[in-house]
Formats: C-alpha cells, sequence, structure tokens
C-alpha cells in the first residue's frame, strides 16, 4: 500500500479478462519433442507403435541400413 495514495487510490477494481479459447486439440497431434509449442502430426498410438519398435534390435538394424542407404552420395 502506499502511505501517500489516499485510501480510494490504493484500491483498484480488477476485472478478470477471460482466457481466450484455446482451439479444439487434434487427436492426431502431439507435442513435438524437440520445438516447445509446435505439434506433430502422430496420433498417441503411432508414437507408442514407433517407441517399440525402437525398442527391438531388428527394428533398429533395419532402420540404421535405410539411413545409411540414403546418406550414401551415390543415392
Amino acid at each position: 500500500m502506499n502511505p501517500y495514495a489516499s485510501e480510494a487510490n490504493n484500491r483498484f477494481s480488477v476485472k478478470a479478462t477471460p482466457k481466450p479459447k484455446e482451439e479444439e486439440a487434434n487427436p492426431n497431434q502431439i507435442d513435438h519433442p524437440l520445438f516447445e509449442g509446435k505439434k506433430m502430426d502422430m496420433s498417441k498410438q503411432e508414437l507408442n507403435a514407433i517407441t517399440s519398435a525402437m525398442e527391438r534390435d531388428e527394428f533398429k538394424s533395419i532402420l540404421n541400413d535405410y539411413v545409411k542407404e540414403i546418406s550414401d552420395p551415390k543415392n
């Protein structure tokens, strides 16, 4: 409280402003893991499927071969 202000100036009426209505969440969009505030067009089911596939050695081997192939300038 300001000791130099009159009692009337110490009380401000504050009106609550309503929060802007957020757009409805698209069920096929999830938060991007690297960019805050960005969304990815991927459902949670798809993310879970990729996550579980990445735990399998066979999938990791195939993905590694694919990455090597597309990284080769000959291809």
